[in-house]
């Protein structure tokens, strides 16, 4: 996937503007201080959902009450439904650019405003329960509040 400038263009360092992801915008349950890119393959949506949201130890000190990342509200935002669709500009969005594609979706639609957030993933390479990835995410919330992520996801 390539890297997209403010503007549009392919993004060239030391010349484009625009929000990319760097290692601060993923946070880890496990020691580990950020994955790696290898690492992001091999992550999924939380298996035993939701249980697993009140069962996981190490799933509550990245996000629970006295977690790293502390939230307040959780949602599943799923593949957009064709209604959602219709309803967002329809650009180019590009994978692991959720920052750019949500500002751009905000900026190019009507009654559109961004959501800023974490997206919870889990190891799936790990034992189920025991090993979890937040990515800083935003995505945009429709007119009636319903939160859209017009980002393409990796297959898994």
């Amino acid at each position: 996937a390539r890297l997209l400038a403010e503007d549009d263009s392919e993004a060239k360092v030391g010349e484009s503007n625009g929000f990319w992801l760097s290692e601060v915008d993923f946070v880890s349950s496990a020691s580990e201080v950020a994955p790696t890119l290898r690492d992001l393959e091999k992550l999924g949506f939380p298996r035993d959902w939701p249980a697993v949201y009140t069962q996981s130890a190490a799933l509550k000190t990245l996000i629970g009450r006295r977690g790293r990342l502390p939230g307040k509200k959780v949602a599943v935002a799923g593949v957009p439904t064709p209604e959602e669709w219709a309803q967002v500009p329809q650009l180019s969005y590009c994978p692991l650019q959720s920052l750019a594609n949500a500002e751009r979706a905000a900026a190019a639609g009507q009654g559109l405003q961004v959501v800023r957030g974490w997206a919870l993933f889990e190891r799936l390479d790990r034992d189920p329960g025991e090993a979890f990835v937040a990515e800083r995410y935003w995505w945009v919330a429709l007119s009636d509040g319903r939160w859209v992520d017009v980002s393409p996801r990796p297959l898994a």
